[in-house]
């Protein structure tokens, strides 16, 4: 199941739908002290996914797609040798795409490294009344300069060298596949020195060589038309069902409060709750995560706001 994939995209857009909460004279039997950090709140909800929303919730449409993973996309249908990026990855988890009436499963691999040059910006704070007096806002860059330049900044101050996503460690951000005749950040930035969140930062582009990973796309039908890749994301994709046989009263009241607005315990939780939220998240969720689950035979997103009580 492309989990993953889920958690980071449902986070912002599931609706935090204001509910009954269960009283904890309702919880039943707690597990002993210490085992669930003291002063969190899980709160779960549970969104039936119509037959409709399948495709809209497991799949995205090959239109949608942003113009280097589409160009991707389609050079493996084509039959192109091994499409491939370095340093980065055009689809961030593997995931579903809808083309022509078909569904393909579009998998990334990391399949090597490959050390090559590329121009890299810098951002780098500095603190002099003449740099002070030269800056312009960040602004005045746009669209991918402006993105680059926040990214460069970001990565200045991390003490983590890929944490841009760059591919390789780096202290500055990789300009990959610009034009200088269309970039206002080549060769070298036209404005030197910005402001920014508070500082002044002096922009420079060196070319560096940079090892960078390799990941190679492929693509696989797996169904050809919108019933049959229902009937593959229930057999295939969605891992977790609930029903009689792997619930206790207890719980199935529990998952039924959830689907009518939200259920949620404090600190303790009793047995019930916390073996459920274990069933569906496979541990005792740490942070706020979510993950598609069949209930009675639909299919449901679930979502667990962790926080505090």
């Amino acid at each position: 199941m492309d989990r993953r994939r889920f958690v980071a995209g449902v986070g912002g857009a599931l609706p935090w739908v204001a509910g009954c909460t269960a009283s904890r004279s309702e919880s039943g039997p707690r597990p002993q002290s210490g085992t669930v950090e003291s002063g969190r709140r899980y709160a779960l909800e549970a969104h039936p996914i119509g037959a409709d929303g399948i495709r809209v919730a497991f799949a995205t449409q090959a239109g949608e797609l942003p113009d280097g993973a589409l160009d991707l996309f389609l050079a493996t249908l084509d039959g192109s040798d091994d499409p491939r990026t370095y340093g980065h990855r055009e689809f961030e988890y593997a995931g579903f795409v809808e083309y022509g009436g078909r569904f393909y499963r579009v998998t990334v691999d990391e399949t090597g490294q490959k050390t090559r040059e590329r121009p890299v910006l810098l951002a780098e704070p500095v603190e002099s009344e003449a740099a002070r007096q030269k800056a312009v806002h960040w602004s005045t860059y746009s669209g991918d300069d402006d993105a680059a330049l926040r990214r460069a900044a970001s990565q200045a101050d991390s003490e983590d060298g890929n944490a841009n996503g760059n591919g390789s460690e780096c202290d500055c951000y990789v300009l990959r596949h610009r034009d200088p005749d269309e970039s206002d950040l080549l060769p070298q930035p036209k404005h030197e020195y910005v402001r920014y969140d508070g500082s002044v930062l002096r922009l420079s582009v060196e070319r560096r060589e940079l090892t960078e990973t390799e990941y190679t796309y492929e693509t696989t039908r797996v169904a050809d038309s919108t019933t049959a890749f229902r009937e593959f994301v229930r057999e295939e994709v969605v891992d977790v069902w609930l029903d009689d046989s792997n619930l206790s009263e207890r719980q199935r009241t529990v998952f039924e409060a959830a689907r009518a607005g939200e259920y949620a315990e404090s600190g303790d939780l009793s047995a019930a709750y916390r073996g459920l939220l274990e069933r569906i998240f496979g541990d005792l969720p740490a942070d706020t995560t979510g993950e598609r689950v069949g209930y009675d035979g639909r299919t449901h997103e679930v979502h667990v706001h962790v926080g505090e009580s």
